[in-house]
């Protein structure tokens, strides 16, 4: 299992609640967009993908929302034969 986020604390309480459940997974801390890009290759095969984007849905985040789409394409190269591409629903903040 790999997991992938932009933010170092993040990862570390990631990593923590991984050992918590005796879960074994690596860590890199990238920009999922660009990692989805860099990691696209034959060799590197997934059962599911999920891209959790926890942000506003407005102008602000546009270019997030046009990153999601061009990440689709890369995602979808890497999943093994009847992988999951799951591309979670933003929650709403006010």
């Amino acid at each position: 299992m790999t997991g992938v986020d932009s933010s170092l604390p993040a990862l570390e309480i990631a990593d923590k609640n991984a050992l918590l459940n005796q879960s074994e997974i690596e860590w890199i801390e990238a920009n999922a967009f660009d990692l989805l890009k860099d990691y696209s290759s034959p060799d590197t095969q997934y059962d599911t993908i999920v891209l959790d984007r926890r942000l506003r849905q407005d102008e602000e985040n546009l270019e997030t929302a046009r990153a999601l789409q061009g990440a689709q394409p890369p995602a979808l190269k890497m999943l093994r034969p009847a992988g999951r591409w799951s591309p979670a629903p933003a929650p709403t903040r006010e």
